[in-house]
């Protein structure tokens, strides 16, 4: 009977111990699974291309390796210089601008949306200028000056390669970061300068140079996104 009893009491034991472990490993088996199910990220971008951008994306997976992405993002700036013509006046300049990018991802580890990737993509953007300005005149000083209102628009398209690694923490919290080189072609308008203010004389224009109306250049790119899976 006593020996009975104790292989019954080693048994309990056993199977207490036991459950815990299988406790633990139902658990990962079910984050496992939901991980498996969720294939949407939607994510806060709040660095994207530059330092001042700032922009949403969604990424899309439509097989186990494979995922479409894309991504909207805004920028601007705001400064003022002061001039006494000959009271104070503020000059200001000012910019903002819009960006629209896709692009493929293949992972190559891990299971679409997560995991390292690798993947081309294509953007297009549009930034708007405002500037104001003295212009001199032959004979004068800065009391008579105009200023003059200066307006011009870019106008960059191209493509990039980028990599990154994309996490899926928790039950949903997703974060991801992406490094990559773009192309980029620069088409630029300048438009015709309009008064702001009147002085005395005649301004001289020809001081101040427009940009080239079309270059190319070649510039990094790094994201850094926060969101959540679905």
């Amino acid at each position: 009977m006593r020996t009975r009893m104790r292989w019954t009491v080693c048994v309990v034991a056993v199977g207490l111990g036991l459950v815990p472990m299988t406790s633990r490993a139902e658990e990962a088996v079910e984050l496992e699974t939901a991980k498996e199910g969720r294939s949407t990220l939607v994510m806060a971008l709040p660095l994207s291309g530059l330092s001042s951008q700032v922009g949403a994306g969604v990424e899309q997976a439509i097989s186990p390796h494979v995922a479409l992405a894309g991504a909207v993002s805004t920028w601007g700036s705001f400064s003022r210089q002061y001039a006494y013509i000959p009271v104070e006046r503020g000059l200001p300049n000012h910019h903002w601008g819009v960006g629209v990018d896709a692009g493929v991802h293949f992972y190559l580890t891990g299971r679409a949306p997560e995991g390292f990737w690798v993947g081309p993509h294509v953007e297009m953007s549009m930034t708007r200028q405002y500037t104001e300005n003295l212009l001199a005149f032959s004979g004068g000083g800065l009391a008579g000056a105009n200023v003059y209102a200066f307006h011009s628009r870019r106008v960059d398209y191209g493509g990039s390669m980028r990599l990154g690694y994309t996490a899926i923490v928790g039950p949903g919290l997703t974060v991801q970061v992406g490094v990559g080189l773009a192309a980029l072609s620069s088409r630029n308008s300048d438009f015709t300068p309009t008064i702001v203010s009147t002085g005395e004389g005649e301004p001289r224009l020809g001081i101040f140079a427009s940009s080239p109306p079309r270059s190319w250049s070649v510039a990094p790119r790094m994201t850094v996104g926060l969101g959540w899976a679905l």
